[in-house]
């Protein structure tokens, strides 16, 4: 038999900012922190508390402990909701929804409300969005490489717990599971690293830059209604520099088609086109010598992606090529056409624009020659673009960055 939902049906709704003569400490009152409530005007009500130093189920024990019976924890700036394993009665709301619930305090003098808890909702859009505390670009080691590589599934993550502690991590929790909601890059990590063990175990002989490959090419950048993916906390459309190639499709990795492999020589390479000292570059890699007599530039590097920087301080440079080499691990014999969709401000062309391979295995090169006409007024601005390698069935695509520095 379905059970039915709770429903927790108070009288008044208050807000710890209201009246302030009647708090112990107004300040702290708004963000519900201890001994901050005047236990006679929360007594039996509903708590809104603004999200400050502590999280959400730790408000609803003050608010407990002061008498309440619920709390709403309202985010003050905008930023991600998470799903909290809350002690007491209580949910968490969005600053657009803070202001709407203000609007409705401040209109009556008796406002009142309903909490009412109706299970897990699915089919929530937009989705997937590049959440506030995702990593974001440019990468500041290299501006020849861009950063993040990719996004994956990090928000309200249903994942193993040690029962050693408690969901919230309070001493008052006395509850333990073996399962909990977690939220962070430490939940991103995992998918993408169970990705890359299930690539690896089908294609034993790739290597970690070809299974990285294959997963940033084959990612997608739009949503489940094809917008493109939104970031969080202000809703604007992506850019590299916030979910990289995009969203990682396991399905599709399995067969990329192409893919760009990079072997220990060329990161060492890297580092010697990237200027750093021998002593530094004998540090990265452990190697007795580092001797550079490389000829390359740093945006050489069989990377996935492209990212190109024009700098007014080398007016000299009206072009930017860069080479890439890919490898075919899909059809013995495979025709790719490349279409481009370049960033503003620039012109793009690749050489050669077709490329046959003849057997599985087999590498070719290609050349993308990127001219700037149009410099921006701005002091540093980046542009983004896109090219995609197609035989008709698979689509390899890589950004394409180009940045301007004053």
């Amino acid at each position: 038999m379905e059970a039915k939902p709770r429903v927790l049906d108070f009288t008044e709704l208050i807000n710890s900012r209201i009246g302030n003569a009647s708090l112990n400490n107004s300040g702290n009152a708004a963000y519900c922190r201890p001994d901050s409530l005047d236990k006679q005007l929360v007594r039996g009500k509903i708590v809104v508390c603004d999200y400050g130093a502590d999280f959400g189920p730790a408000l609803g024990l003050t608010v407990k402990k002061s008498g309440g019976v619920g709390v709403i924890v309202a985010y003050v700036k905008p930023d991600f909701l998470m799903a909290e394993a809350y002690l007491t009665p209580g949910l968490s709301i969005s600053s657009s929804n803070r202001q709407l619930l203000f609007d409705y305090m401040f209109s009556t003098a008796n406002p009142r409300a309903t909490i009412q808890f109706r299970g897990t909702q699915l089919g929530i859009k937009p989705a997937p969005v590049v959440a506030d505390f995702s990593s974001r670009g440019p990468n500041k080691q290299s501006r020849y490489v861009m950063k993040p590589d990719v996004i994956a599934p990090g928000v309200d993550i249903l994942a193993g717990w040690s029962q050693l502690n408690p969901p919230t991590r309070t001493p008052e929790d006395k509850r333990r599971t073996e399962f909990n909601i977690i939220s962070g890059t430490s939940m991103a990590c995992p998918h993408v690293s169970g990705i890359a063990a299930l690539l690896k175990g089908m294609n034993p002989d790739w290597s970690p830059a070809m299974i990285k490959s294959a997963i940033m090419t084959t990612a997608y950048t739009h949503d489940r209604d094809g917008n493109p993916i939104l970031e969080e906390p202000f809703y604007s459309t992506s850019t590299p520099w916030d979910m990289g190639s995009g969203h990682l499709d396991p399905q599709k990795a399995q067969d990329p088609g192409l893919v760009y492999d990079i072997t220990s020589d060329d990161y060492v390479e890297f580092l010697c086109a990237s200027n750093l000292t021998k002593k530094d570059i004998k540090i990265i890699t452990r190697r007795s010598s580092a001797e550079c007599e490389s000829t390359l530039n740093p945006w050489d590097i069989n990377y996935p992606a492209i990212s190109v920087a024009f700098e007014a301080s080398k007016p000299y440079i009206k072009m930017i090529v860069v080479k890439r080499t890919m490898t075919n691990v899909g059809d013995e014999m495979s025709n790719y056409t490349v279409a481009v969709n370049g960033p503003k401000g620039v012109s793009v062309t690749v050489d050669p624009p077709e490329l046959v391979f003849k057997s599985k295995g087999e590498k070719l090169s290609y050349m993308v020659r990127i001219v700037p006409y149009k410099v921006p007024s701005l002091k540093y601005k980046s542009e983004f673009g896109h090219f995609v390698w197609s035989d008709g069935t698979h689509y390899v695509t890589s950004p394409l960055v180009v940045t301007w520095h004053a």
